[in-house]
């Protein structure tokens, strides 16, 4: 676990995801819902081009980590971009937000049901 590592990012000028994807071999599932759930899934709406490029990185960082770690990791992260553009807005049903507590749980529940499939695009 890392949780005591988080405090670098505050120290240095990195993204609590670049910290994170550096040690992305001891990070765990609970570690990685929390930057998945502060993750800006918006970024690419944005009309700051900064913005864009933080968020772009960013997304390809936890992509990386999520293809890295395996399919637990994989499906969580899908979850959390189903819930993001799930709804009224989109025109579809909304999709649940992922639980903060229990993750592991949670993501081996759906694994078991298999109620959640991957979309078609790579992570």
């Amino acid at each position: 676990m890392l949780t005591a590592g988080w405090i670098e990012p505050l120290i240095t000028n990195r993204t609590a995801i670049e910290w994170a994807f550096d040690n992305k071999d001891q990070l765990t599932l609970d570690e990685f819902n929390r930057l998945l759930a502060g993750f800006d899934w918006f970024y690419s709406y944005s009309d700051d081009h900064r913005v864009w490029e933080r968020g772009n990185r960013n997304s390809g960082l936890l992509k990386v980590i999520a293809k890295s770690r395996g399919l637990e990791f994989e499906i969580l992260m899908e979850a959390w971009r189903k819930h993001h553009f799930t709804g009224d807005y989109w025109g579809n049903e909304k999709a649940p937000r992922p639980p903060m507590e229990h993750i592991d749980v949670w993501v081996k529940l759906i694994q078991q049901s298999q109620h959640l499939t991957l979309w078609q695009t790579p992570l």
